[in-house]
């Protein structure tokens, strides 16, 4: 059907009839009906094709930076980095804790504080950490919810697996351990990206590794946490030194099409997947470390994460 819409768009139903014999008129027929019905084309005179020129298949950012991922770490003065980051046109950010107490929290919110006034680029974060006890968990909501930028707050190694919203707030508990909880492929159809932005993204670039830099709990500057190489120190080096030396924006173009699987995926360009990826230089393919749960070779979905993304939502 995509390829009958891609070659035949733009041709009259005279010109369509004429493409085929009189045995295959009433399949193509078919196929016409079918598309009409399911609203996937429409029929208009010649002059009004005029009004629907095709969609560039172009994609550009004006940030350099978009995203980035900050393992905080309060012996270390995050100021240079954020008006660095800001400069580069990062406008969301990802917290990870790796403990909470309550001097953890007084020198985090003193790190919101100073991230709300150097960035104001920033259109919205995230917190990741370890579930403490509810009263520690409930304090340290308490000291951040003031922040309209918050989207999320995810409380992993916890006891239960639930999800709550309060305002535009979003509250996660997970029973995971951070590294399971954010490193995966798509769970269900809600997890695709309906959008030309995210689309045409992806046609290009890795939406995930994408315009993405990293900062470890040592300071270190990477592609991603858990990368072993790293590309400098935010104490010695600067960001833009880091993402301008080799190799650090090679993830960045490893499309879906240059991933083993997901180039056969009919979601590939939808898909925002965060499973780490290597590079296989004997077969010239990008190989996820990790199964996906989307089998595009069957069609099928793996039936108990579908059960368990279901009882979450």
């Amino acid at each position: 059907m995509y390829y009958f819409i891609e070659e035949f768009e733009g041709h009259s139903l005279h010109q369509l009839m004429d493409l085929v014999d009189k045995n295959n008129r009433e399949i193509l027929e078919e196929y016409i009906n079918c598309l009409e019905d399911n609203e996937l084309i429409f029929w208009c005179n010649e002059e009004e094709t005029k009004l629907f020129p095709k969609m560039k298949k172009k994609w550009a950012s004006p940030s350099l930076i978009s995203n980035a991922i900050i393992e905080f770490n309060h012996n270390y003065t995050y100021d240079i980095a954020m008006i660095e980051l800001n400069e580069l046109g990062c406008s969301y950010f990802q917290l990870r804790l790796g403990s909470i107490d309550l001097d953890v929290i007084a020198c985090f919110t003193q790190f919101l504080a100073k991230l709300i006034q150097h960035c104001p680029n920033l259109n919205m974060f995230e917190v990741l950490l370890p579930h403490h006890s509810e009263v520690m968990d409930e304090m340290f909501l308490n000291s951040i919810n003031k922040y309209v930028q918050l989207r999320c707050v995810t409380f992993y190694n916890h006891t239960i697996d639930l999800q709550t919203t309060v305002d535009s707030l979003c509250i996660k508990h997970r029973v995971d351990n951070l590294n399971n909880s954010q490193e995966k492929s798509a769970v269900s159809f809600s997890s695709f990206f309906l959008n030309s932005e995210f689309f045409f993204e992806s046609r290009l670039r890795n939406p995930y590794y994408n315009g993405k830099v990293t900062i470890d709990i040592e300071g270190n500057i990477k592609n991603t946490i858990n990368d072993m190489e790293s590309f400098g120190n935010i104490c010695s080096d600067t960001i833009i030194s880091a993402i301008n030396k080799p190799h650090f924006k090679t993830l960045w173009y490893s499309s879906k099409d240059q991933i083993e699987g997901c180039q056969n995926c009919e979601f590939r360009y939808i898909c925002f997947d965060t499973r780490p990826i290597v590079f296989d230089q004997i077969n010239n393919i990008y190989k996820s470390t990790t199964p996906c749960n989307y089998d595009p070779y069957t069609a099928r979905w793996n039936l108990s994460t579908l059960k368990s993304h279901s009882e979450l939502v």
